[in-house]
């Protein structure tokens, strides 16, 4: 799929992650991020680059444990939504 095919597709809502999902993910999704937060060693890691961030099924735990993240993605429709479910969270300013 060429970049324009894809952020065509991404920049639709009904092809993006749910804010729902993303605040209260399913247990095989939650397991998922965990195990991901689990690998990062937080000693040495604090600063995250999601590279595919979308609306932050990952990043916003990440937020959430602590970390800095950088969320890129080809959707500026996906990255909108992204900010403005850390906003609400309080988690970026």
């Amino acid at each position: 799929m060429n970049l324009k095919k894809q952020r065509y597709f991404f920049n639709k809502s009904e092809n993006t992650y749910s804010k729902d999902l993303i605040l209260n993910p399913p247990i095989h999704t939650q397991l998922e991020i965990d195990e991901i937060i689990k690998r990062i060693d937080s000693d040495k890691f604090m600063e995250i680059v999601d590279f595919g961030a979308g609306s932050g099924r990952l990043s916003i735990p990440l937020l959430k444990k602590g970390f800095k993240v950088w969320a890129v993605d080809i959707s500026a429709n996906s990255l909108s939504a992204f900010s403005e479910i850390a906003k609400n969270l309080k988690l970026s300013k």
